[in-house]
This record gives C-alpha cells, structure tokens and sequence, in this order.
C-alpha cells in the first residue's frame, strides 16, 4: 500500500508521517530530498536556499528524479510519501509504481499552520509574510490540485497528535490496513 499525505506548509503532514513511520509504515519526505540536495551543494539551509532548490526539483525532467530518490527510500508493504506539491510529480510516481496512491489531504488553518510554523524556528527570521508567499509558491506548483484528488482530508487544526493518531488509524481501517 502507498499513502500520499499532502497539505499546505505547517499543516501536519510530517507529524502524520511520524504517526504511520511509528505505526510500522516506511516514510520518505520530499522536505527530507530537498534538505539533502541543499547539504549535497554545500549550501546553508535557509529559506532562500530551501525554495531555489525546491523549484529545481520542479523543473521540467526533474519531477522524476525527486520521485526516484523517494522511492529509493522506501522499504516493505507498507509505504508513505509524505509532501508532493506538483501534478507532474504524482504523474511520475503513478507511473513508476503502476497505482495511484491513497492520497491523505491534512488540512489546518492559516493561523495555526503560523503558529506551527514560527515554534518549529526551521527558519529563525519566519514572518506571517514568508509563509503568505510560501503558500502562495506551493499553489502555483499545484498543491492545491493535488489536495483537491485526495481520498480522505482530515482537519488538522485543533487536533492533538493522539487525535490525530486516531483519525489516521480509521482511514486504515477504512483501507482494510
């Protein structure tokens, strides 16, 4: 089985990708390939660096190469791909897994992905503006088509992980995993 968590930055797409990692499931992170990439380039990871390098991958012939490494990550039956932000990327991993994956929107509102986002202090210098133009970068990418073809959504806004837990484990259910 493949599960696609997608959702806008700070949502909770990575605690949800820790919840099915600790479940038993293999998880790979697009973020994870993009902080990699960023290392490999001897680059310092700032929010700058983080964005030239994620549009990179989502330049024409690239989309396959970010699907590649994410699937060189994952092991067993089991398997979530946690943060496609492009169409074209889920072309290419439907094409090379042969399915369509389960896809899990995990939704949250502006200001609590906010508030997420400036505890997290990934970026030290995160403003309500930097997250505006980030968001509006990942819409343009076509995350919103993407959250648009998900199977389940969940509303993530208020809930605590172990709510959330539960809500993951009866889409399993609802999955027959």
């Amino acid at each position: 089985m493949l599960i696609l968590i997608v959702g806008m930055p700070s949502s909770g797409k990575t605690t949800a990708a820790q919840i099915f990692e600790e479940m038993g499931f293999s998880v790979a992170s697009t973020g994870d390939i993009v902080r990699e990439e960023i290392k490999s380039r001897d680059l310092s990871y700032t929010k700058e660096n983080d964005r030239e390098v994620a549009d990179w991958f989502h330049e024409e012939g690239r989309e396959t190469l970010v699907i590649e490494r994410l699937l060189s990550k994952l092991k067993g039956k089991n398997k979530v791909i946690e943060g496609l932000r492009d169409p074209k990327q889920m072309e290419r991993l439907e094409n090379k897994t042969g399915k369509r994956p389960v896809i899990i929107a995990i939704e949250s509102s502006f200001e609590s992905r906010l508030k997420r986002e400036l505890a997290k202090k990934r970026f030290p210098d995160m403003t309500r503006e930097d997250l505006e133009k980030r968001d509006q970068a990942e819409l343009r990418l076509g995350e919103g088509e993407l959250i648009g073809k998900a199977d389940y959504t969940i509303d993530n806004t208020n809930l605590t992980k172990e709510e959330l837990k539960e809500e993951l484990k009866k889409i399993l259910e609802d999955i027959n995993i």
